[in-house]
């Protein structure tokens, strides 16, 4: 009750607004389809920052909202076959790119 009396706003900049609070119960929801590789490429982590702002007293937050991927799209590799030479001494964890 007290995020719709100090009348809560969301706002995401000039991004599309892709979630809102509900002001009963103030649970953050999605607006809109949220394409993580849309808004952030190909990224390691992808944050939408927002601003908070409520009134009676003015308020303003920072939030940021961490958008986890979800395997939606299909592996797409430059080349069709990739020939990669692993030496039987290599360490686990060591990285070979596939670029």
């Amino acid at each position: 009750k007290q995020l719709s009396a100090r009348r809560l706003k969301i706002a995401s900049g000039p991004r599309k607004q892709y979630v809102d609070v509900k002001l009963d119960n103030g649970v953050l929801f999605v607006k809109e389809k949220i394409d993580r590789e849309q808004i952030c490429g190909r990224t390691l982590t992808c944050l939408l920052s927002l601003d908070a702002m409520l009134e009676n007293p003015l308020s303003l937050y920072q939030v940021e909202v961490e958008i986890i991927d979800v395997n939606d799209n299909a592996p797409m590799f430059p080349k069709k076959q990739i020939r990669l030479e692993i030496p039987e001494l290599s360490t686990p964890g060591t990285r070979f790119p596939l670029e």
